[in-house]
C-alpha cells in the first residue's frame, strides 16, 4: 500500500501531463491526508489548467474532510487563493446562516406592521424598499446554497440551459424580443451537481438578458443570445455570448459582492455563479466581444 501512495505521489510532478493528471484524480477519488502538503506544493508550480483544477478540487476534497485546524490564519498567503473555497465556505454558511436567522422574521413581521398600518403601502416607498431587503435576503440565500459540495447525479445539460432560459424570458417578459440561439450536442447527458449548475447558468443568463433589456427600444439591432457547450477530455464548459452593452470596468470586478451598476440590483449575482463554480471545480470568466457585447465563459472539471 505505502508503495503504491509513493508512486501516487512521484507520479504527481512527473513531466507528463497526462500521468500528472491522472495521479492527482486518484486522490481525488482516494483521500490521503499525508498528501496535503505535496498538493499544495504541486499546485504553487503547476502551469496546465486543468490539472491546475483538479488539484484544487483534490485538496478541497481533503479539507472538508480533515480540516487543518493550524496556520489557517495564514492560509491564503502560503498558498493559491483557489485552495482557501473550503474555509469561505465556511464562513459564508456561518455568517449568512446566523444573519438569516435573526433578521429575516424580523423583516417579515416589519412588513406585517407597514402592511397593516400604512393606508397606502401598496404605492409607499416602504414598500419599495423592503421589497429590496427581501431581494438581499433571497440572494444571501443563493449564496449559502452555493457553498454546498457538489453532488453529482446524471443530467440533460441542453435541456438545462433550454429551461432556465425559458423561465428568464418569462420572468423578464422578454420571450419574442431576444433571439436565442443553442449550439452543442443535444441530449447532452453528464453528471454534474444540477443545483449548482443552475445557481451559476441561471444567474449567467439573467446577467446577458438584463444587458439587452437595456438596450431594448434603444437599438435597431435584433437583440441575440448565443449558448454553446461542450467538453473536453478534462472539463466541461458553457460559453454564454450577448450583444448588449459589454462589461463596464475590469471585469473580475464584476464578481464582488455588491458590486452592479444596475438599479435595483443586489449585486449579488455574478458573485453566486463564480462561488458555485469553485464548488464545481471551475471557474466563470467574463470578457468583452471586440464586435460589441460579453461573453461568460464557465468550465469546470470533468472528474
Amino acid at each position: 500500500m505505502t508503495n503504491s501512495l509513493d508512486i501516487m505521489k512521484a507520479q504527481l510532478k512527473s513531466t507528463n501531463t497526462m500521468i500528472r493528471f491522472e495521479a492527482v484524480a486518484y486522490f481525488i477519488s482516494n483521500i490521503h491526508p499525508e498528501v496535503r502538503e505535496d498538493l499544495i506544493e504541486c499546485l504553487r508550480y503547476e502551469k496546465v489548467r486543468h490539472i491546475k483544477m483538479a488539484l484544487n478540487k483534490a485538496i478541497d476534497k481533503l479539507s472538508t474532510v480533515f480540516p487543518q485546524q493550524t496556520h489557517t490564519e495564514n492560509l491564503a498567503e502560503e498558498i493559491d487563493p483557489g485552495l482557501s473555497s473550503y474555509l469561505k465556505n465556511q464562513a459564508i454558511d456561518e455568517v449568512s446562516g446566523l444573519f438569516l436567522h435573526e433578521l429575516s422574521p424580523q423583516i417579515g413581521l416589519l412588513k406585517g406592521c407597514l402592511e397593516s398600518e400604512l393606508c397606502n403601502y401598496a404605492n409607499s416607498q416602504s414598500k419599495k424598499h423592503i421589497e429590496q431587503i427581501v431581494l438581499v435576503f433571497q440572494a444571501i440565500e443563493s449564496l449559502r446554497r452555493s457553498t454546498n459540495q457538489p453532488n453529482n447525479t446524471e443530467l440533460d445539460l441542453a435541456q438545462l440551459l433550454r429551461d432556465i432560459c425559458i423561465d428568464i424570458s418569462i420572468t423578464k417578459s422578454l420571450s419574442n424580443q431576444i433571439e436565442i440561439t443553442y449550439e452543442g450536442t443535444q441530449p447532452f447527458i453528464i453528471n454534474s451537481d444540477a443545483s449548482l449548475l443552475t445557481l451559476a447558468i441561471s444567474n449567467a443568463i439573467r446577467n446577458s438578458f438584463e444587458s439587452l433589456k437595456s438596450l431594448y427600444s434603444k437599438s435597431e439591432e435584433c437583440l441575440k443570445i448565443l449558448i454553446s457547450w461542450g467538453k473536453t477530455d478534462q472539463d466541461f464548459w458553457i460559453l454564454i455570448q450577448d450583444n448588449g452593452i459589454g462589461v463596464k470596468g475590469n471585469p473580475k470586478e464584476a464578481f464582488k459582492i455588491g458590486n452592479t451598476n444596475k438599479e435595483d440590483h443586489t449585486g449579488f449575482g455574478m458573485a453566486i455563479m463564480q462561488q458555485a463554480m469553485i464548488n464545481l471545480g471551475g471557474y466563470a470568466e467574463l470578457s468583452d466581444i471586440p464586435s460589441g457585447g460579453a461573453q461568460l465563459l464557465l468550465r469546470w472539471g470533468n472528474l
